[in-house]
């Protein structure tokens, strides 16, 4: 998976005490305790913010592992919050339907879908620890107001012929302790009926879009303090393949510079 660039946090059981270190100007959080590790990655385009909302993309990604090398249980719910300086206002761009996701072989469907379109990545699936497949990823408006939004990702495994499998990701209003933000609910389905879990991933999403005659864009981020927040409530792991290694949760922050 090629990296992202920015400020990253490494993540594992969110029972283990914390070590905390900085090198490079990035800000890093390891937990290095068995069985399951993640290391999770952001960035917001562009990096230099003003304290008004602007138009942007985010790019995050992630890569998980089991310290003795053993198959990986699979991610199949992640919880993530973002500061108030975010908003998603997906009005007035196209809407696809799930079903004409799910039903997409070879991405015939998808491409009636692709005015709704907001992101794309790639990922990569481990089936056994020593058979990996890729997928190609793509983002797309499920609808939403001015203050909430769905999306619908789906999962294009090459070399197979399978109906595509879509992750759905909530986006609603969410008050924490610095204000309204945003919280995002990603419920990940089981990949290739439970034989597959997610190894890595790397997604951006984001787009600029006109609706009646105006310039509109599906998320927006300003710099009031000098970062932006994201906060991994959970990330919830579940042994499907039966490894022993046990359902996992993770968790962690990152802090993102943004001007």
């Amino acid at each position: 998976m090629s990296r992202l660039r920015g400020h990253a946090f490494v993540i594992a059981v969110a029972s283990a005490a914390l070590c905390c270190s900085a090198a490079s100007g990035a800000a890093a959080v390891e937990i290095p305790l068995p069985p399951v590790t993640g290391e999770f990655s952001g960035a917001v385009h562009p990096r230099d913010l003003p304290r008004d909302r602007l138009g942007v993309s985010i790019e995050m990604g992630g890569v998980f592992a089991t310290v003795d090398g053993s198959p990986l249980p699979a991610l199949r719910e992640a919880v993530i919050d973002f500061g108030p300086d975010g908003k998603v206002d997906p009005s007035g761009l196209a809407v696809c339907q799930r079903p004409r996701l799910e039903s997409s072989k070879d991405g015939a469907s998808a491409a009636g879908c692709k005015q709704s379109k907001i992101g794309a990545g790639v990922a990569t699936l481990e089936a056994t620890p020593s058979r990996q497949l890729e997928a190609r990823l793509a983002a797309y408006n499920g609808g939403g107001t001015a203050t909430t939004a769905t999306i619908f990702i789906t999962m294009d495994i090459v070399g197979l012929k399978n109906d595509p499998p879509v992750t759905v990701v909530k986006v609603r209003p969410h008050r924490n302790g610095k204000g309204i933000g945003l919280r995002t609910i990603w419920r990940v389905p089981q990949l290739l009926n439970g034989g597959a879990a997610l190894k890595d991933f790397n997604l951006k999403f984001g787009r600029a879009f006109q609706s009646r005659g105006e310039q509109h864009n599906y998320l927006e981020a300003s710099c009031s303090t000098g970062q932006v927040t994201a906060s991994l409530v959970r990330a919830v792991l579940k042994d499907e393949r039966g490894t022993g290694i046990g359902d996992q949760t993770l968790a962690g922050d990152v802090f993102l510079p943004c001007n």
